[in-house]
């Protein structure tokens, strides 16, 4: 471990989704904000995308605790890859956990069952002036289109005004063209957002946001000479993983050679390694 070596309590790049390192970039922002804004305007379907390692489910888990926070009933598929009654036994699997109600007497195996137990609790909650949103990451991994359809058809679950269920799916940008094979869903997207790399001076923030909630340094020159963030940001291009990885790689090394700082030199050899990794596997 170089935490002690640097000064810090935690390794600062980790890629879990933990919320106190929220970096709101302007991209970050926005998407959020538009999604946020799609489900208090009761709209049906959005989309989120983004490139490999761009944040998406670090902005889908933001926005499940935001809507969480407010009585919105979230609900999660993690790995959509399913087929369709497998993903209705998901669906009332999250829903039995999130709301911790039983449905005495449904089947499990019947599908009109697993729609039913949705239904009901989702009626219910319109009555309470509450939603249920149905979130769905790496939704471009969906390969039986009858899933397809069996998400398009959860859109005509509808009261007179409310849909009783809202759907998020998030993916990389394949998902557009996965939509598109699809026009009857495809022609119901409400809101649409490519969630971007940071900017070239977002990198330096981004950084030193992380740097002091793992332990408080007032400055990543502190750490990283001016020379390394430039070859972080050439090797990432603005992808917060890849930051990740290449910084946090970067430290290891810098510490095991007694580095001050971590130099230029010690982030082109991190990159390298991640490049040799990334190509072996």
């Amino acid at each position: 471990m170089y935490t002690s070596y640097w000064g810090l309590r935690e390794p600062p790049f980790g890629n879990l989704p933990d919320l106190r390192y929220t970096y709101r970039s302007s991209t970050f922002e926005e998407g959020l904000a538009r999604l946020r804004y799609a489900v208090k305007e009761d709209k049906g379907l959005m989309l989120l995308v983004g490139p490999v390692g761009s944040g998406k489910t670090f902005l889908l888990e933001r926005l499940r605790r935001d809507l969480a926070a407010e009585g919105i009933t979230v609900l999660r598929i993690l790995n959509p890859n399913l087929k369709p009654m497998e993903m209705l036994l998901g669906i009332y699997n999250e829903l039995r956990g999130v709301s911790g109600m039983h449905f005495n007497g449904f089947d499990r195996n019947n599908k009109t069952d697993l729609l039913e137990a949705l239904t009901i609790f989702a009626r219910e909650r319109v009555k309470q002036h509450a939603q249920v949103v149905l979130l769905v990451d790496d939704a471009q991994t969906i390969a039986d289109p009858l899933t397809v359809e069996e998400l398009r058809m959860l859109l005509n679950f509808c009261t007179d005004r409310k849909y009783l269920v809202q759907l998020v799916l998030a993916g990389l940008p394949a998902l557009l063209e996965r939509i598109r094979a699809f026009p009857s869903l495809c022609q119901r997207v409400d809101v649409s957002y490519e969630l971007e790399p940071l900017a070239v001076g977002e990198v330096l923030p981004y950084i030193a946001h992380r740097l002091e909630v793992a332990g408080g340094v007032e400055s990543p020159s502190k750490i990283f000479t001016e020379e390394a963030l430039t070859e972080i940001y050439g090797y990432s291009r603005g992808i917060p993983r890849l930051i990740n990885n290449v910084c946090d790689l970067a430290l290891l090394i810098a510490s095991g050679e007694g580095l001050k700082q971590v130099d230029a030199r010690a982030v082109i050899k991190a990159a390298e390694d991640r490049s040799v990794a990334n190509s072996s596997l």
